[in-house]
């Protein structure tokens, strides 16, 4: 153990208002909300659902940066989360903020916020510099006059770096929206608006891009739960899956709040079923098995799983530069 570790455990013995220390791996799960003996950020085990406080308080939308950054919200302000140490930081508050709602971060470190009571209830997604916490309305108006006045929304970013956000029209019969915005130019795309039909995404609350680039989408309602695919290559929307729990003598859908995806297509969802709240596993297929169907319980508002990182040039020329030297080592026929 070193200087610094032992240090870190001494301060952290001392003061017991603050997490944990926690080490994110690629592929573990982190929540926002209540879990079994704690609320706030909560990282969750893949594979037994054990649960370890990140960071206590209240929290809303969250977006990982690599796996010792977290960038949340909670009470109006944006928050930077050390994984590691727990502690907390107000980045940027007040302003042009009125209800923040969504939060993504890009790969260099850049903050995007969305926010419906914005710039008088115009509305605007801000750029927030997270050194100064100083705030540049990207876009405004469009969809976000749009919304028929429901201030909920989902913010999450692309592999390449385009903006998408989950309009959910709660008040309209049509269902919800999903918008690219250009992080450059703040050009708004619409990606999907329920062609469809029948209200499949009525009421929509879950947003989730795999690390291919597709979009899915879950709805938030009861009896009318779909998942949906935007692929990331044709803009093709589909339904892949949804989720039905099915308990002795009736059908009841699991009402989602979140969800994330793997590559392949399958990943986890929060939300609340007749067999409890939770973390739950989703792998496409329209039912949920109630005995042991949740992962981790607790109340939770979102969910991210950690990214794993994409192989650096230089690794890449290493593995390129072993199998050159295998080959040459190999016998001749």
């Amino acid at each position: 153990m070193t200087q610094i570790t032992r240090l870190l455990a001494v301060v952290l013995a001392l003061s017991p208002g603050l997490a944990r220390a926690t080490t994110l791996s690629p592929g573990d799960i982190v929540v926002s909300g209540s879990g079994v003996t704690a609320t706030g950020l909560l990282r969750v085990d893949p594979v037994t659902g054990a649960q370890t406080l990140i960071a206590p308080g209240s929290f809303g939308d969250f977006s990982l940066l690599g796996t010792g950054t977290i960038y949340a919200l909670s009470g109006g302000s944006i928050v930077q989360v050390d994984t590691l140490s727990g502690s907390q930081r107000v980045v940027s508050s007040g302003g042009g903020l009125v209800d923040p709602s969504g939060i993504a971060v890009d790969a260099s470190g850049q903050v995007f916020v969305s926010d419906y009571g914005a710039l008088g209830g115009v509305g605007a997604i801000f750029e927030i510099d997270p050194s100064t916490g100083s705030q540049t309305a990207l876009t405004s108006a469009g969809f976000f006059l749009e919304n028929g006045g429901y201030s909920g929304t989902d913010l999450e970013i692309t592999p390449r770096g385009d903006l998408i956000v989950l309009d959910p029209s709660h008040l309209s019969p049509n269902g919800g929206e999903i918008w690219s915005v250009d992080p450059t130019t703040g050009i708004q795309t619409n990606l999907y608006s329920d062609p469809l039909g029948a209200g499949t995404t009525y009421g929509t609350t879950g947003l989730g891009v795999a690390p291919n680039g597709d979009i899915y989408v879950s709805n938030g309602l009861q009896n009318a739960t779909y998942v949906l695919k935007i692929d990331a290559i044709t803009g093709e929307t589909t339904i892949v899956g949804g989720v039905t729990v099915r308990l002795p003598g009736q059908n009841s859908d699991l009402v989602f709040t979140d969800i994330a995806i793997l590559d392949g297509g399958t990943g986890f969802i929060t939300g609340l079923s007749p067999s409890g709240e939770g973390v739950f596993l989703w792998d496409g297929q329209p039912e949920i098995n109630p005995d042991g169907s949740h992962l981790s319980s607790g109340q939770f508002n979102e969910v991210q799983i950690v990214p794993v990182p994409e192989p650096s040039t230089g690794a890449l020329c290493a593995v390129g530069s072993l199998l050159m030297a295998l080959h040459a080592r190999r016998p001749q026929r």
